[in-house]
């Protein structure tokens, strides 16, 4: 084979990037006669002359590669390169992202002539939404929305009606986007000598383009940027999102059970009595493992199952965990890991912090552990 066969097999792959060896190979006998390869030549052939690999593929829009949408995104990254705009020192990167339990990789090792099996848990995941804040100096806000179910109607259903529960809606509408922008611009405003009058950068999604939240950026002295249309690759937020999913990928599930329980028993004297039973349950059958670390303890809780504890007693009403910054994190993780994370009376990720540092009691792991515990409460 030589650059003829080459340069036909470029073009070819170039637009159906799809195709396999045996399409391949169609082509090229259709287009000189006299050529006779084996799958394995011609696949040596592409690999090592043309340079070409199969792997994993991205699946783009029609309309993002399309002539008028390059266009677009040129003129703007031209018209924003002639201001003062710049994205290391005063630009901030805002968007939505959903993750999932059951997100993993779409590749996975396996023996020669096996097929690559990953299981995953047969309950049916439960999506978060999580609308981030970034710049060049790290994360400015996060915040996590879940879909809550609304009680169903013990009244005979109407006709028309589906008799199924009604939800809120999955993902983020321009209520909680223009929330969480302000928001936002509150942390910012805690740090003038950064983000004085910073860019706001996002994509001309509908619950963005709103012209409230243009209005409520400029009136606190920011400014409001949107994206062209198709332009995931002009945010950068998007490659934090991606470490993101890639580490949740990664992740292992909890178990339904563990055989650990972890709390601090030297405060037993201290605990309610919803506590106290639970606590006098578990360590009959569970082993205890506690290092005061709740990093550490909770990481062991992730590898293992089980139940860590750290509730509210009668020396800490309110609990001692911030809420911002220790509850919701390793609650979020746990969830996504497919445990569940409370107080004991409601779901951790319920709660509604009213000040900055306002502390909450907790309990997390394996959720028919906490299930468990959670009885212990509604007895």
């Amino acid at each position: 084979m030589d650059d003829r066969h080459k340069t036909h097999l470029v073009d070819l792959i170039d637009e159906e990037p799809a195709l396999v060896l045996d399409q391949m190979m169609d082509s090229l006998t259709a287009e000189f006669i006299d050529l006779e390869i084996s799958k394995t030549a011609l696949y040596n052939f592409v690999n090592k002359e043309c340079k070409i690999s199969l792997k994993r593929a991205h699946f783009h829009s029609v309309e993002r590669n399309c002539l008028e949408k390059i266009t677009a995104r040129k003129e703007w990254v031209e018209k924003w390169m002639a201001t003062d705009m710049d994205y290391m020192s005063n630009c901030v990167f805002i968007d939505e992202a959903a993750f999932h339990i059951n997100m993993k990789r779409s590749i996975a090792w396996s023996k020669v002539g096996t097929r690559a099996v990953v299981k995953i848990p047969k309950t049916r995941a439960k999506t978060t939404t999580i609308l981030g804040a970034t710049c060049a100096f790290g994360v400015v806000n996060i915040k996590v929305r879940r879909p809550r179910v609304m009680p169903t109607s013990k009244k005979r259903k109407t006709v028309g009606s589906s008799g199924q529960a009604q939800t809120q809606s999955k993902g983020t509408v321009t209520g909680h986007y223009f929330n969480f922008i302000s928001d936002t611009m509150d942390e910012m405003d805690k740090h003038p000598e950064i983000f004085k009058d910073n860019y706001l950068i996002m994509d001309n999604a509908p619950i963005h383009t709103n012209d409230d939240i243009k209005l409520l950026i400029e009136s606190r002295g920011y400014r409001c940027v949107y994206l062209p249309p198709y332009s995931p690759e002009l945010n950068p937020i998007e490659q934090f999102w991606s470490i993101c999913k890639m580490i949740l990928k990664d992740f292992i599930s909890l178990p339904p059970r563990g055989k650990i329980y972890s709390i601090n028993e030297g405060n037993y004297r201290y605990f309610d009595e919803p506590s106290k039973k639970y606590v006098d349950q578990v360590k009959q059958k569970y082993s205890a493992r506690y290092v005061g670390s709740m990093v550490s303890d909770i990481h062991r809780t992730l590898l293992y199952g089980g139940i860590f504890g750290y509730p509210t007693d009668s020396k800490s009403k309110k609990g001692k965990l911030k809420i911002l910054y220790e509850v919701f994190p390793m609650a979020f993780l746990i969830e996504q890991a497919g445990g569940k994370a409370t107080t004991g009376t409601m779901d951790c990720l319920d709660l509604v912090p009213e000040h900055i540092h306002d502390r909450s009691g907790i309990w997390l792991g394996s959720k028919e552990d906490v299930e468990n515990l959670e009885a212990c409460y509604k007895a």
